[in-house]
């Protein structure tokens, strides 16, 4: 896949931004942001992405999502909608707790990124991961749907098939 941050895709100065996040809690999240050239039905398309990693507090990595903001594609579905994508939550013999709270923490931190940057809230994709045992389960959309609930997202249907999007309407603050 094109868009990891994988050491086989580094060009040397292609990342133009490094981001130390911390939460209340006093965890860690990096955030590193890359400016690619890709190619899409064979013309280049430029995206800028951010790539985040949670640091748990045994100083494991404990997640990773990518942000995602199409700057050359118009359409309604990437048009000014920076975008979460690739987000998983790590949950090896979790007995400490350890990964609580660390996707919507990653989700949060995100949208306040994009606001930074962009002015712009963040959107969800409409492609959720799913889980690794409960093939029916979508760990992510479940994260999602509880902001919602909290009045910190609003569901809204994308395309003509209507799938399931979010984005941040209401941030608490920090």
């Amino acid at each position: 896949m094109n868009r990891e941050a994988h050491p086989d895709n580094y060009q040397p100065l292609n990342f133009n931004g490094l981001y130390l996040i911390t939460s209340r809690e006093g965890l860690p999240i990096y955030a590193a942001k890359q400016l690619k050239n890709l190619t899409h039905n064979n013309r280049p398309e430029w995206e800028e992405s951010t790539y985040f990693i949670n640091i748990g507090p045994d100083n494991l990595v404990r997640g990773y999502s990518e942000l995602r903001l199409k700057l050359s594609r118009p359409s309604v579905f990437f048009k000014n909608k920076p975008l979460e994508q690739g987000t998983y939550t790590y949950n090896a013999a979790d007995t400490n707790n350890t990964r609580k709270g660390l996707s919507t923490l990653r989700i949060l931190s995100m949208n306040a990124l994009s606001q930074m940057i962009y002015q712009l809230p963040l959107h969800s994709s409409t492609h959720f991961l799913h889980d690794e045992i409960d093939r029916l389960i979508q760990p992510q959309k479940l994260v999602w749907e509880k902001l919602v609930q909290q009045g910190i997202a609003q569901k809204y249907p994308e395309g003509e098939e209507g799938h399931d999007r979010f984005v941040i309407i209401n941030p608490p603050t920090p």
